[in-house]
């Protein structure tokens, strides 16, 4: 790993623990895409997209297939499967919510 790559995830540390969820990603994303083998990145992806899912719901999209890359990095990563574990359940339910109010709103107007 290169000093380079190294400050860049570092700095994705700090802006993740100041809660600046969207530039912890696009910093950590830098790394992966720099060197794709860098599993802390995809880690750093996957938390700072879990944690900052409520201010932008997209994330929880991009948590699951950083969690899916450190499994396929790593398959005895357990952390990889505990982020997928919840980052799962709540893709599931937001998608049955989003289905049930599309049936109940067609409902109403049928």
């Amino acid at each position: 790993m290169s000093e380079e790559l190294d400050d860049l995830y570092m700095e994705g540390l700090d802006r993740f623990a100041d809660e600046e969820y969207t530039e912890a990603v696009a910093l950590f994303e830098k790394v992966a895409a720099a060197d794709p083998t860098y599993i802390d990145a995809y880690h750093g992806i996957a938390r700072a997209c879990f944690e900052g899912r409520e201010k932008n719901p997209s994330l929880l999209d991009n948590a699951i297939t950083a969690a899916e890359k450190i499994v396929e990095l790593d398959p005895d990563d357990v952390t990889a499967y505990s982020t997928l574990s919840p980052s799962s359940r709540l893709q599931s339910s937001s998608t049955g919510i989003t289905s049930m109010t599309g049936m109940r709103t067609g409902a109403k107007s049928g």
